[in-house]
């Protein structure tokens, strides 16, 4: 079952991908940048969800298309049907603009709560695999009740009423965050794509060691994340009204996020001989290695977050940081291919392994470099 599920929650999630554009970065920029001026955030906040809408329309029509040309598509039939379920909540989140005014926290408490809800509905209705449809549906609808929830808190923090936007305006927004969708689409060469891949490499077994596994290293990933997440508007702020101190708040965000990564990273490994068959049960046993591979990630994606996220995005390096992604999705596609066919999935994992280790370098290089030069605020 985590197999179906993972390969048709990657398909799904390339859509989302589309339809989030690079809004969760850009126009969290804008917002975070024009906190005090109530017009701008609602032009900004009314022509991204426009635009999102368009994008979410163009996506779910080339969703139908695609499954009415391609009969492989048809076999994955109401499991892919439920999981689109996620494409509407993700069109409707409105985490960008949360986010941007410094409230993310609340929005993390609905979606937790959404979370949660999403685990007794699961135990009540899916009980084998061939409920994967149910299991994809409630998965979907928790992430619906949260963007809901988004919209309404978004409403009551600022005066976004009455609505206005323009077309012009909601195609603007989609040239401003298009060399981020470039990232972030980089960023899926070693994320979405690995399930899918693994699936056709190595067959829906392999697939679900590989899903199983890095489902459990998302979840303790979900622990730092929010870290560099609360810290992206705030340092943006900054570069606008107290420059001077962005600096020692890059490195302190660092330090603390690297830390907090490393022991989690560990803790993982440590415990996946226990973890891996408690959560997932006895017959992944095949899956604790790559758990162990996995865990690595961890602390891999929480340096490389602060780094990229946190420095070189606010300070305008949004090209390079493009195409450090850019290059490392590819390297890990090519990787795939080898090590997939030599290991299953650890090969994933470990393609996935070597190509956060050289995201983070990448863009540790990239920032001593500029430092050297100058060129970073001190």
């Amino acid at each position: 079952m985590f197999g179906l599920l993972g390969v048709c929650g990657s398909i799904v999630a390339y859509l989302s991908l589309v339809a989030n554009w690079g809004f969760d970065l850009s126009a969290t920029q804008q917002v975070a940048r024009s906190a005090n001026d109530p017009a701008a955030l609602r032009s900004i906040f009314w022509n991204v969800v426009v635009a999102k809408c368009g994008l979410g329309i163009v996506c779910a029509i080339a969703l139908t298309v695609a499954v009415a040309l391609f009969p492989t598509l048809r076999t994955y039939g109401w499991v892919l049907v439920a999981s689109s379920v996620a494409l509407a909540g993700n069109v409707l989140g409105v985490g960008f603009f949360l986010q941007g005014v410094e409230r993310m926290g609340i929005f993390a408490g609905a979606s937790i709560v959404g979370r949660l809800a999403a685990v007794p509905l699961t135990f009540i209705f899916v009980h084998s695999p061939h409920d994967a449809a149910m299991a994809a549906l409630i998965q979907g609808l928790a992430l619906l009740a949260s963007s809901v929830a988004s919209l309404v808190l978004a409403a009551r923090i600022a005066p976004l009423f009455p609505i206005r936007f323009s077309i012009s305006g909601a195609l603007s927004q989609i040239r401003q965050g298009g060399t981020l969708f470039i990232s972030t689409g980089a960023v899926s060469l070693y994320t979405y794509a690995n399930v899918v891949m693994v699936g056709f490499l190595g067959g829906s077994g392999q697939a679900g060691l590989f899903d199983g596994a890095d489902r459990l290293r998302r979840a303790g990933q979900s622990l730092t994340a929010p870290i560099s997440a609360a810290m992206y508007p705030r340092i943006n702020g900054m570069l606008v009204h107290s420059r001077h101190k962005v600096a020692g708040t890059m490195l302190r965000l660092f330090l603390v996020q690297g830390a907090l990564s490393l022991v989690l990273s560990a803790g993982l490994f440590f415990t996946a001989p226990f973890a891996t068959i408690l959560f997932l049960g006895k017959g992944y046993a095949a899956a604790i290695p790559v758990e162990q591979c996995l865990s690595l990630n961890i602390f891999l994606i929480g340096v490389s977050n602060v780094l990229g996220v946190n420095v070189m995005l606010p300070l305008g390096m949004a090209r390079a940081y493009t195409c450090i992604l850019l290059g490392s999705g590819i390297l890990n596609i090519l990787l795939l291919l080898w090590l997939v066919a030599l290991h299953g999935a650890l090969g994933a994992a470990e393609s996935v392994t070597i190509t956060e280790t050289c995201v983070a370098v990448s863009m540790g290089i990239w920032l001593w470099l500029k430092r050297r030069h100058g060129l970073l605020p001190t």
